[in-house]
Order: structure tokens, then sequence, then C-alpha cells
């Protein structure tokens, strides 16, 4: 048995990307792995080729093509199954681990043996490389879950490493599947833990899966939660009675509005395009988001912010490396 597996799945990230995030995991300073790399886009040939090179150049590669498409959740328990590890790390392929990554969440989790899950803090990457700014997560269980149920983002996905149980995603979550699985992890009294040290650079860019569908990622959000307080009241929730391609349905589950999901998927989609440094982006969105909501001083903030993108930056810092809130 490896001591980690780290589990990756690659859809259409750039090559120069995809290049980059392999050789951060090949350079680790830990490096007694296994690297299981899910291809989900069978027919992008120069993906296939780029991963094979990679696996000839270094034993520890394994890599499992899909023969179609099965999206980001899928193809993570088809690594996971696989995965020998006594511990899975999950790794994107737009993101740079940083040297000491596996080595210092390895340690962090030997010592700790209350702890299930361990994420990390990041520095905050646009699509060019460029640092946007540091996220100094929250270390403490107690904060970490705070920070969950109070809409705040408590641990970077792709920094996880958690022990190797066979506990997988659920996959009728094709977004938020980790929001989904930290929740399914609290009903079974797992703990969590963030490492203060900044061990990924995390890219943010309108390319990648996270700025995509945001209507989709903000319903899933607010489906996970509900089946939490589901299973606290009777032990059980409804994931398997409910028609997960029937919006509709699910916005009757969740008690919201269709103009009330738009509106909240738009609000995020400006933060993220901000945080991307994609002002275009940003100003299209908030467009549409005035339509939708007529709160005034959530429009003049988010305005401001547009208009002043430094003050954004000045804010994120303040909020993420300072108070951490």
């Amino acid at each position: 048995m490896k001591p980690i597996s780290i589990v990756m799945s690659v859809y259409n990230e750039p090559l120069d990307w995809l290049g980059d995030s392999i050789k951060s995991v090949l350079g680790q300073t830990f490096g007694d792995f296994e690297f299981i790399i899910v291809n989900d886009n069978p027919d992008r040939g120069d993906i296939g080729d780029m991963l094979e090179q990679h696996k000839n150049a270094d034993s520890r590669i394994r890599i499992i093509t899909n023969d179609e498409n099965l999206g980001l959740t899928k193809s993570l328990n088809r690594a996971i199954k696989a995965a020998e590890g006594k511990y899975i790390a999950r790794m994107d392929a737009d993101d740079v681990a940083l040297p000491e990554r596996l080595a210092l969440q390895y340690e962090f989790l030997e010592k700790n043996d209350d702890i299930f899950l361990a994420s990390t803090s990041v520095k905050l990457i646009d699509e060019n490389g460029a640092v946007r700014h540091s996220a100094v997560k929250h270390t403490k269980h107690k904060e970490i879950v705070e920070d969950m149920f109070g809409g705040r983002l408590a641990l970077y996905h792709p920094t996880i490493m958690f022990r190797n149980e066979g506990l997988l995603y659920r996959e009728h979550f094709e977004t938020a599947q980790d929001y989904d699985f930290y929740l399914n992890l609290l009903s079974k009294n797992k703990k969590f833990g963030n490492l203060k040290d900044i061990l990924l650079h995390y890219r943010v860019s309108n390319r990648s899966v996270s700025m995509s569908n945001k209507r989709k990622q903000v319903l899933s959000g607010k489906l996970a939660r509900r089946f939490y307080y589901e299973r606290l009241k009777t032990g059980s929730d409804s994931y398997d009675k409910l028609d997960f391609s029937d919006e509709e349905c699910l916005l009757k589950f969740c008690g919201i509005g269709a103009d009330e999901l738009e509106a909240e998927a738009l609000r995020k989609g400006i933060v993220f395009a901000l945080a991307a440094g994609d002002i275009k982006a940003a100003k299209q969105a908030f467009g549409n988001y005035k339509k939708h909501n007529n709160a005034k001083a959530d429009k003049f903030i988010l305005s401001f912010f547009i208009t002043f993108p430094w003050l954004h930056r000045l804010y994120r810092k303040l909020r993420y490396e300072i108070l951490r809130f």
C-alpha cells in the first residue's frame, strides 16, 4: 500500500496548465505516492498523448481513460475506487501544488488521528499564472464548520487529503459534489482540519469548471444542505427520491424560486469574475444581475468593486488573509 493516492480528472484544460499541474505533483518532496489521472475527454488526442508521455516517464502515474465524457464526479469516483493509498489527495488539472504540500498534509494527518480530512490555504492565480491574492483558512474543525454553514468557502477542494475508507462522492451532484461530500462526512461525525500553510496555487479563470454552470452549482449547494438537515432529523435523506434532471422539482424541494436562484448564481459569477480579474465578464454578469435583484445596497457595493477593482482586491486581502471570514 502506498501512503498517498493522488486523484485528478482531466477534461478540457489547456496543455500548458495540465503540464504544470502534473509537474508540480511529480516534483513533491514527498515522493512515495501513486498518481491516478482520469482522462475524461477521450476525443482530445493531444491530452491523451501528453498523459501517456508523463506515464512513460514516471511509473507512479496511472491513467484511466473514460470511453466517453462522464463528468468530474464520476471520474473522481473511478479514481478513488482504484486508489490503493492510505490517504487520498485531490488535485485539479489547472492548479499547481507547492513542493511540500503532500509532505505537510501527510505529517498532519499522521499526527492527528481524530482528523479525517485536511485542506490547506492557497494563493489564487489568474489564467496567466499571476497571483491575485492569498486565502488563509481557519484551521479548527469548529471554525471550518461555521464557515461552511455561514456561506463561506471553508475548504478548497483541490487541496483536500482524506483517509481512504471507501467513501465516494454522490454522482447526481455534477457540481458542488465536494460540499455534499463534506456534509455527508459531518453526518458520519468525521472531523476536518486546515493547514494554515499556503500549499497550492488555485487557478480562477472563466475557462475553469468552477466558473461555469453557476446556476446548477448554487442549486446543488442548496440541495446538499437540505439533505444534511434531513439526515439530522430522520437519519436519511431524499437523494434517491428526486429527479436531478428536473430543475422545477428541485427548486420546489428547496423552497426557492427560479428568479432567486438566477440572482444568486449571477452574483457568484460576478464575485468569481472579479477574483479572476475578468472585469468584462463581471460587468456582463452585473448587467443581468440588476434585473433579478432589487437590493440597492448589494448592487451599489458590487458596482463599486467593478468600477474600482483594486478595492475588491484589498477587500479580499483583508477578508481572506487577515480577518479570515
